[in-house]
């Protein structure tokens, strides 16, 4: 579910034989070969309406484009975000409301645990359809391409690479695993 450039450090040790699914399934990523072979970015339209909605609401917000993730300005979240991606972002000093313009692999909204609990039916609601809002982590919401999650994601590359579903092995810990697990 990580970005590409979170992953890279292990996958270049590891030397994966396959591409990798990063951005909870909004991207494949080909290791060897260096370049996204998919993607399913959010609408921009929809990802400035979601961005507003957290501004409103107060809730920290990151942008993932192409070639990292941004977000307004540096704070708790951003430094303790990166220490658990092991890569840094950066701060773009405005709103990223108005700053995203391209169509963003995923958002990311963080904030404690009851905010996030009171703040993920409200995204659901308003953007069913348009944008897929699931748990990670208990203080993450994890903003993706409506249709999208990490069991499609698998289930389109493993198709692609002649793998029967039987034959697929799933692992994960967190709420945006679900789909995967179900899959699989």
């Amino acid at each position: 579910g990580r970005m590409v450039e979170s992953m890279l450090p292990t996958a270049e040790r590891v030397r994966p034989n396959a591409p990798i699914i990063a951005y909870n399934g909004g991207a494949v990523y080909d290791v060897t070969k260096r370049r996204v072979i998919h993607q399913s970015p959010i609408a921009a339209a929809s990802a400035r309406e979601l961005l507003r909605m957290a501004e409103e609401l107060g809730v920290h917000a990151q942008a993932f484009l192409e070639g990292g993730y941004v977000y307004e300005q540096d704070n708790e979240h951003t430094r303790a975000y990166a220490l658990n991606a092991g890569v840094a972002g950066r701060a773009v000093h405005r709103r990223l409301s108005e700053y995203v313009q391209a169509d963003p692999f995923k958002l990311l909204l963080i904030g404690p645990v009851e905010r996030i609990a009171d703040v993920l039916p409200l995204l659901r609601a308003r953007f069913e359809g348009r944008i897929n809002c699931v748990n990670s982590k208990p203080i993450y919401i994890e903003c993706i391409a409506p249709g999208m999650d990490k069991g499609v994601a698998l289930l389109k590359l493993a198709r692609e690479l002649g793998v029967e579903r039987e034959q697929i092995l799933a692992f994960g810990d967190g709420q945006n695993d679900l789909e995967m697990l179900n899959m699989a």
